[in-house]
Protein backbone atom coordinates (compact mmCIF):
# COMPACT_ATOMS: atom_id res chain seq x y z
CA UNK A 1 0.00 0.00 0.00
CA UNK A 2 1.68 3.19 -0.94
CA UNK A 3 -1.63 5.72 -0.22
CA UNK A 4 -3.82 5.73 2.84
CA UNK A 5 -7.02 7.29 3.39
CA UNK A 6 -6.93 9.82 6.57
CA UNK A 7 -9.87 9.55 8.38
CA UNK A 8 -10.71 5.90 7.97
CA UNK A 9 -11.81 3.63 11.22
CA UNK A 10 -8.51 1.83 10.17
CA UNK A 11 -6.51 5.09 10.28
CA UNK A 12 -4.94 4.70 13.53
CA UNK A 13 -3.89 0.81 13.00
CA UNK A 14 -2.03 1.60 9.53
CA UNK A 15 -0.03 4.56 10.99
CA UNK A 16 1.14 2.54 14.08
CA UNK A 17 1.75 -0.64 11.63
CA UNK A 18 3.57 2.29 9.49
CA UNK A 19 5.66 3.42 12.94
CA UNK A 20 6.69 0.19 13.96
CA UNK A 21 7.61 -1.60 10.76
CA UNK A 22 9.49 1.93 9.61
CA UNK A 23 11.33 1.60 13.08
CA UNK A 24 12.48 -2.00 12.43
CA UNK A 25 14.32 -0.64 9.25
CA UNK A 26 16.13 2.11 10.87
CA UNK A 27 17.43 -0.06 13.84
CA UNK A 28 20.85 -0.26 13.13
CA UNK A 29 21.42 3.94 12.24
CA UNK A 30 18.75 4.76 15.34
CA UNK A 31 19.37 1.90 18.29
CA UNK A 32 18.18 4.07 21.26
CA UNK A 33 14.67 5.67 19.04
CA UNK A 34 13.85 2.18 17.45
CA UNK A 35 13.03 0.58 20.65
CA UNK A 36 10.92 3.79 21.93
CA UNK A 37 9.13 3.94 18.55
CA UNK A 38 8.53 0.27 18.63
CA UNK A 39 7.35 -0.34 22.37
CA UNK A 40 6.36 2.90 24.07
CA UNK A 41 4.53 4.93 21.00
CA UNK A 42 0.96 4.78 20.12
CA UNK A 43 0.07 6.65 16.70
CA UNK A 44 1.40 10.15 17.57
CA UNK A 45 1.89 9.56 21.45
CA UNK A 46 4.96 8.00 23.02
CA UNK A 47 5.48 7.59 27.25
CA UNK A 48 8.64 6.35 28.60
CA UNK A 49 11.03 7.20 31.64
CA UNK A 50 14.53 7.13 31.69
CA UNK A 51 17.17 7.10 34.62
CA UNK A 52 19.00 10.32 33.42
CA UNK A 53 18.08 13.88 31.70
CA UNK A 54 20.87 12.96 29.64
CA UNK A 55 19.53 9.72 28.57
CA UNK A 56 16.75 11.66 28.03
CA UNK A 57 17.87 14.21 25.60
CA UNK A 58 19.64 11.46 23.47
CA UNK A 59 16.39 9.75 23.08
CA UNK A 60 14.74 12.72 22.19
CA UNK A 61 17.41 13.93 19.75
CA UNK A 62 17.77 10.23 18.22
CA UNK A 63 13.82 10.27 17.77
CA UNK A 64 13.65 13.34 16.23
CA UNK A 65 16.32 12.26 13.57
CA UNK A 66 14.61 9.03 13.01
CA UNK A 67 11.38 10.59 12.24
CA UNK A 68 12.51 13.11 10.20
CA UNK A 69 14.22 10.27 7.68
CA UNK A 70 10.78 8.74 7.77
CA UNK A 71 8.90 11.97 7.03
CA UNK A 72 7.00 12.51 10.21
CA UNK A 73 7.47 15.43 12.03
CA UNK A 74 7.80 16.19 16.01
CA UNK A 75 5.82 19.03 17.06
CA UNK A 76 6.19 19.01 20.38
CA UNK A 77 6.81 17.66 24.00
CA UNK A 78 6.06 17.88 27.49
CA UNK A 79 9.14 16.61 30.46
CA UNK A 80 9.20 16.29 34.03
CA UNK A 81 12.50 17.41 34.07
CA UNK A 82 13.71 21.26 33.34
CA UNK A 83 16.99 19.98 32.17
CA UNK A 84 15.52 18.43 29.30
CA UNK A 85 13.07 21.06 28.62
CA UNK A 86 15.77 23.23 28.46
CA UNK A 87 18.24 20.74 26.35
CA UNK A 88 16.50 19.79 23.14
CA UNK A 89 15.37 21.97 19.55
CA UNK A 90 12.04 21.22 20.07
CA UNK A 91 9.65 23.50 21.89
CA UNK A 92 9.61 21.94 25.63
CA UNK A 93 6.48 22.17 27.78
CA UNK A 94 7.78 21.61 31.29
CA UNK A 95 5.59 20.38 34.04
CA UNK A 96 6.25 20.27 37.65
CA UNK A 97 4.78 17.58 40.21
CA UNK A 98 2.97 19.33 42.60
Amino acid sequence: MNVHLFGASSSPGCANFALKYLSRMFEGDYPLAAPFLRQDCYVDDGVTSLQSAEEAVRLINESRQEVVCISISSSQMISLCWKVSQSVSVPVTYRQLT
